[in-house]
């Protein structure tokens, strides 16, 4: 915030990024994967590490990717972004076979399915931060769809007999 006050730019100004600044922020977004392929750059380091090693010039500072799946081959590398899409591909599949189980696991998983598409359709132009406090609510849903899978793997169906 200091840099935003020193500079003369308030915090509505940085709020109100164009798809030219995006575009800026995607361009070291690469140079950085492409730099850190093996290993990313860590959580959370894209604020440090960009005015350090990529300099922005239309805007004073960038907290993160603006992209979703940019921000996470920044964080994690090229692995870790392969990772990621598998573990959104299998997520959404886990959701698929939970709207064959039951009726209320049809309704958890189009809430799911939903909810992971409203994110990732956002995502394609601004991210949250994977270690930051609500992505706790991703994470919370991968242990939904792992339930629901539990469910529809036979181990954990409902009783059909008299009561």
């Amino acid at each position: 915030m200091h840099t935003l006050v020193s500079s003369g730019i308030t915090q509505t100004e940085v709020g109100r990024l164009n798809f030219r600044d995006r575009i800026e922020i995607w361009g070291r977004s690469l140079y950085i994967i492409q730099d850190f392929a093996v290993t990313g750059i860590g959580l959370g380091s894209f604020r440090y590490v960009v005015p350090l090693l990529y300099p922005l010039f239309r805007i004073p500072e960038a907290v993160h990717a603006h992209n979703i799946f940019l921000q996470a081959g920044v964080d994690f590398g090229v692995p870790g972004l392969i990772a990621y899409l598998a573990l959104v591909a299998l997520m959404f599949l886990g959701a698929l076979k939970g709207l064959r189980i039951s009726a209320t696991t049809r309704w958890i998983s189009l809430g799911l399915i939903g909810g992971w598409t409203g994110l990732h359709v956002y995502g394609l132009t601004d991210a949250l931060a994977f270690g930051s406090k609500p992505a706790i609510l991703f994470w919370l849903s991968l242990g939904l769809v792992a339930g629901i899978i539990s469910l529809g793997d036979g181990t954990h169906r409902e009783s059909n007999a008299p009561k």
